[in-house]
């Protein structure tokens, strides 16, 4: 139901399941270089701007942040 939410209506709800996983899912895909820092970054943003709780944006500024040392860390 999380994913129908976030593919259909752009609303990602809190505690979200399918966010997580599609969230680890992208930093494994910036560690191994699939995606760059700028690609991840948008998508970050795209779940922080669809969502409508706080803790959960601030949850993915780290997330971005986190990306960004992975980048540093090459």
């Amino acid at each position: 139901m999380e994913e129908v939410y976030q593919d259909f209506f752009d609303v990602t709800t809190p505690e979200n399941r399918f966010l997580s996983q599609d969230v680890a899912k992208k930093m494994n895909q910036l560690a191994s270089g699939d995606i760059g820092i700028i690609e991840f970054e948008q998508i970050i943003n795209e779940f922080s701007n669809n969502s409508y709780d706080e803790k959960q944006k601030d949850v993915l500024s780290g997330v971005i942040e986190m990306g960004r040392k992975i980048i540093a860390s090459r």
